[in-house]
C-alpha cells in the first residue's frame, strides 16, 4: 500500500482498452470518432439557442426523478407508433453510466455472470 488515503483496489486498476482504440485513431486521418458523445461536427445552432432559452427561463435545474412528463409521452408516443408493443415503455436516464447501472441492477442478481466486452466504455 503506497498511500492510506488510496484505496487497495485502487492499485489494480489499469487503463481500460478503450484508451487503445484512441491512440489507433491519433494515428488515422481524420477518423469520426462517435464513442463518447464527441461527435466531429459543431452542434446546431437551433439546439444552442434552444439551450440558451431555456437557462434563460430557469429551466435548468435537475429534472425531476421520475421524468419530465411531456418528454416521457412524446417519447412513448413515438415507440408505439414505430413498435407497434404495448409491453415497451421508455425510461429517460440522466447519462449512459447512470442508465447502465439501472439496467444492470433491474436484470441482474448477485452472483449472475455478466460478459463484458473489451474494450469497454469507461464509467
Amino acid at each position: 500500500m503506497s498511500a492510506r488515503w488510496i484505496a487497495d483496489r485502487m492499485h489494480r486498476i489499469d487503463a481500460s482498452g478503450i484508451r487503445k482504440v484512441f491512440d489507433l485513431a491519433a494515428s488515422m486521418q481524420r477518423p469520426i470518432n462517435l464513442s463518447i458523445g464527441q461527435p466531429h461536427y459543431d452542434t446546431p445552432q437551433p439546439v444552442k439557442d434552444a439551450l440558451c432559452k431555456a437557462v434563460q427561463e430557469g429551466r435548468n435545474a435537475y429534472s425531476q426523478t421520475q421524468g419530465i412528463a411531456p418528454l416521457l409521452k412524446l417519447l412513448q408516443a413515438d415507440v408505439d407508433t414505430r413498435y407497434g408493443h404495448p409491453d415497451r415503455q421508455v425510461f429517460v436516464t440522466s447519462g449512459t453510466s447512470g442508465g447502465l447501472v439501472l439496467a444492470l441492477f433491474t436484470l441482474l442478481n448477485p452472483g449472475d455472470e455478466v460478459i463484458v466486452f473489451d474494450p469497454w466504455f469507461v464509467m
